[in-house]
């Protein structure tokens, strides 16, 4: 006699499979079409991104955010890199499905290039 299994489906009260971390950061974001402002996750997990800002931002619409990182890569900060689409939005706030994510280290003020005199 062969044995099934089979996979039981997600409870009714959680619809999302990857779990959420509710951490508060500064963000940039800019929309494919040019439009750009600034705003504060709220959560955010590897399937998604919920964030707050001043703008109610267009229903599937690409979308690149910025989030300032709290580490550091060999002492320069580190910026989170998404990139989506807009899942829904309203007041409350943006949920948008990532695609695709990549941490960036930026330069230290000593790596800035100087400008030459």
């Amino acid at each position: 006699m062969e044995a099934f299994i089979t996979e039981t489906e997600p409870a009714q009260s959680e619809r999302r499979k990857p779990r959420r971390f509710p951490i508060v950061m500064n963000l940039r974001y800019r929309l494919l079409n040019g439009v750009e402002g600034g705003g504060e996750s709220v959560n955010i997990g590897s399937g998604g991104l919920f964030f707050r800002s001043q703008l109610v931002l267009p229903k599937g619409e690409l979308i690149e955010v910025e989030l300032a990182w709290p580490a550091s890569k060999e002492g320069a900060p580190v910026r989170l890199c998404v990139h989506g689409f807009v899942l829904r939005s309203s007041r409350a706030g943006t949920a948008i499905a990532i695609s695709k994510y990549e941490f960036r280290a930026t330069r230290r003020l000593s790596e800035e290039p100087q400008p030459k005199h």
